[in-house]
């Protein structure tokens, strides 16, 4: 306490002047978070408002509204940083967020999802030796709903690594099964840190893995990963169905009520059905252009149709999904059209097409003759291409991996 000296230096080169010298106080035992805000989405210039919190976790749902009243509800962004105590050790720093979200410990970059996207939970496990570091952590909200929440988790005191691998080819897909016949759910950078999840394929080519910042689960090709031990320490996996341990693509219903599932991404589209609060949907790989709206499969019915991102809860980003590009249709030839669950007559049959219906187009074989579409009734699959009149060149359609 008591008077200090306080001085501050300024000087202009030309045009316009100005120059502000705010001060907040905070805790002086731990310090407290200082918080900044800013009325853009990139804290860009002088914030708009400064304030502090004592509270540890940071734990804020602004909903609908603004979090100060210097801003809008909307395309704000937010600026939390203290220096706080650990103990020596591992520790699980956990950061959900709707939007953008980045968070540095001990001043190293440890989650960076800065991009627009529903609520979304993302995580980092960290070693710390102990003692005092700054966490620092920023926000964006783009529109609608805004939230954000950071909490961390002691987990052991050794300092050993767990089993990864680091990716040594320029890029590499992660799959959602062991072969290239699976869908792609993420693609990963040279130098990116995977936690090995403990599994291997039977043919040894495979490698179960975790991703870093949201904790999402794949496979990855072992030959194009430096790895800290070899296969054979690790289990053979014999699940039956691939995507067992990579459920991680899922969302969960948070409308109040009930949430209407539609025919296409948008308002405009038909009411399929509506599903309650909780109900845990299956991400379906495609999400439209402006982020807004998610294609999901339900449980038991099998049915596929787009629900509205912002009211559900996703465990990957919205944003790492495929981009829907509406427009691309083809119409029925054949009297009736197998429906099937992979390109080849070898796959099951999910549904017959009759003549004359039209079709959306996702994707094709390397080869062209087969086509992956979407039914009138929101149902993805495979048909023959020589039974389509195409809206398009088949050539023109993104070759599935």
């Amino acid at each position: 306490g008591g008077d200090v000296a306080i001085r501050m230096e300024y000087y202009e080169a030309e045009m316009f002047a100005s120059a502000r010298l705010d001060w907040v106080e905070i805790d002086a035992e731990n310090g407290g978070w200082m918080i900044e805000y800013w009325d853009n989405q990139n804290l860009e210039g002088l914030p708009a408002a400064v304030d502090s919190a004592d509270e540890l976790p940071i734990d804020v749902d602004w909903g609908y509204s603004a979090p100060v009243a210097e801003l809008g509800a909307d395309h704000f962004s937010v600026r939390w940083y203290r220096d706080i105590t650990f103990t020596p050790g591992r520790h699980r720093f956990t950061v959900r967020s709707d939007d953008g979200v980045r968070l540095w410990v001990n001043n190293r970059l440890v989650i960076d999802r800065w991009s627009a996207h529903a609520p979304t939970t993302y995580y980092a496990d960290v070693y710390l030796t102990g003692g005092t570091v700054p966490v620092r952590m920023e926000y964006f909200e783009d529109e609608v709903t805004a939230e954000a929440e950071l909490r961390w988790d002691f987990l052991s005191w050794s300092d050993e690594s767990l089993s990864h691998g680091t990716v040594r080819s320029e890029s590499l897909n992660i799959r959602r099964g062991p072969s290239t016949a699976y869908r792609v759910i993420e693609n990963i950078s040279r130098g990116t840190e995977v936690e090995l999840a403990g599994f291997v394929s039977e043919d040894g080519q495979w490698v179960l893995v975790t991703l870093p910042g949201h904790g999402v689960r794949g496979w990855a090709y072992a030959g194009l990963l430096n790895r800290n031990v070899s296969l054979d320490r690790l289990s053979v996996w014999g699940g039956n169905d691939a995507t067992v341990m990579v459920g991680a693509n899922s969302a969960t219903v948070t409308a109040y009520s009930r949430l209407n599932v539609r025919q296409g991404p948008g308002l405009s589209h038909d009411v399929l059905t509506s599903v309650p609060r909780g109900m845990k949907l299956e991400m379906a790989g495609y999400r439209s252009v402006d982020n807004r709206w998610l294609l999901v499969t339900l449980p038991d019915s099998g049915l596929r149709g787009w629900v509205y991102a912002p009211l559900t809860t996703t465990s990957v980003s919205v944003s790492s999904l495929a981009a829907w590009a509406p427009g691309t249709s083809g119409t029925v030839t054949a009297y009736y059209l197998n429906l099937r669950s992979g390109p080849g007559v070898e796959h099951s049959i999910l549904t017959f097409l009759a003549r004359g219906e039209e079709v959306t187009l996702l994707e094709r074989d390397e080869e062209c003759c087969w086509v992956r579409v979407v039914s009138e009734g929101g149902q993805i699959g495979w048909v023959t291409a020589s039974y389509l009149d195409a809206s398009v060149a088949l050539t023109d359609l993104p070759a599935a991996h």
